[in-house]
Formats: C-alpha cells, sequence, structure tokens
C-alpha cells in the first residue's frame, strides 16, 4: 500500500514536471484545487484524437476481458470463438495505433509537445498522447489547475473547526490513470524519481489520504 501511494504521488509530480516542461521551467508551486475557468471547446480535430484515445483505451479493455475469459473456459468451440475475437480486435487496435500515431506525429504542434512530454522520466508514447487528446489544456494552465483536472489535486473536508480528510475527487481518470503508470515505469526504471514514502504528505489516493493538519513537507 505504502509504494502505490508513494508511485501515486509520484504521478502528481509528473504533472507538474510536464507542466513546467511546457512552462519553460517555471515552478508551478504546490498544489491545491483551484475554481475551473471557462474554457472554449476543443476543436474538431482535438476531439477526433481524443475519441481515438478512449477507442483504443475500450479495445484494450475488451481484450484483456476476453483473454481472462479464454483461460477460464476448456470448451474447444468457446476458446476458438474467443480467439477470432481477440484477433480482430488486435486488428483493429493496430489501426487506430496507426491511426492515432499518423495524427500526432503530423501535426507539428501536436509532434513537438509528445517530443517535450516524452523528455520526462516515465512518460511514454501511450501516456504523452492520452494527455495531448485528453488534456489540451496542459501549457496554457498553470501546475494547480492542471493537478486538479487530473485528478491529483487533493481536496479537504472541512466544516467550521472540525478537519477531516485530504483527497482526491473529481478531474480525469484516464488521465490519472495514465500518469500513475507512468510514475510506476519511472520507479521501475529510474528509483531517484519516485518520491520517499516521507518526502510528501500530499495523498493522491483516498486510501493513502492523510490528516490535514498533519504539516506539510516541502
Amino acid at each position: 500500500m505504502r509504494a502505490t501511494c508513494a508511485r501515486l504521488r509520484g504521478a502528481s509530480e509528473i504533472t507538474l514536471w510536464c507542466e513546467r516542461r511546457l512552462h519553460g521551467g517555471r515552478n508551478s508551486g504546490r498544489v491545491e484545487a483551484p475554481k475551473p475557468d471557462v474554457r472554449p471547446l476543443a476543436d474538431e480535430a482535438t476531439r477526433l484524437l481524443a475519441d481515438l484515445v478512449a477507442r483504443r483505451r475500450q479495445i484494450i479493455e475488451m481484450i484483456v476481458a476476453e483473454r481472462n475469459r479464454e483461460r477460464r473456459t476448456e470448451v474447444k468451440r468457446i476458446r476458438k470463438s474467443i480467439a477470432r475475437l481477440i484477433a480482430a480486435l488486435e486488428k483493429e487496435l493496430a489501426e487506430i495505433d496507426a491511426e492515432i500515431d499518423a495524427s500526432v506525429r503530423g501535426a507539428p504542434a501536436w509532434r513537438a509537445k509528445e517530443d517535450l512530454l516524452a523528455s520526462v522520466p516515465g512518460v511514454g508514447p501511450i501516456a504523452a498522447r492520452t494527455l495531448i487528446a485528453e488534456m489540451p489544456e496542459l501549457g496554457s494552465l498553470d501546475g494547480k489547475k492542471v493537478a486538479s483536472l487530473a485528478s491529483l489535486a487533493p481536496f479537504t473536508r472541512q466544516s467550521g473547526q472540525w478537519k477531516g480528510k485530504a483527497m482526491i475527487a473529481g478531474g480525469r481518470k484516464s488521465v490519472r490513470s495514465a500518469l500513475f503508470l507512468a510514475a510506476l515505469a519511472a520507479g521501475r526504471h529510474n528509483p531517484s524519481s519516485t518520491p520517499s514514502e516521507s518526502g510528501s504528505s500530499t495523498p493522491a489516493n483516498p486510501k493513502c489520504s492523510s490528516p490535514s493538519r498533519r504539516p506539510e513537507n516541502s
């Protein structure tokens, strides 16, 4: 559990690293939960990319489900049916991957943003393209607002003099999941990039929450 908490805190740090890179290295400061501003709708190309990334995620979930069913059944006829369906899903996945790649690498702005995001430890093509597609605000907002959108900013439960626990809420789950996997990869291949268990008191998961009266480490 402690290792999971540390990796989730690492996902929050990756969000800030990405934002600082896109803002030219400026420090975004402490993560808080700001009030969102009204922003214009994404353009057609961005919406299409977001739909493709979401569809890719759905197909992967279907492939995993079918493989789980394949392991549970011993009926030869059913296993053949599952194998055909998995092959069709994998073919569709390859086509969507190719379309996403063409869209991102074919747009100079997206290509530059992907290359910049990929320079952050742990962020690979999948995480970078998830951020580009599902968080197009990255690079135009400060780190506090980006962390809130990524569902990594803790909200403190408080009423009068009563203080509860701080925990994450709302935000974009798919972005948080991508950042969690990026933090996991960074921790495995570059342990120095993973925050120590005592190096941060900012919770990134309700199960990892801590009382808000606990002093914060800077």
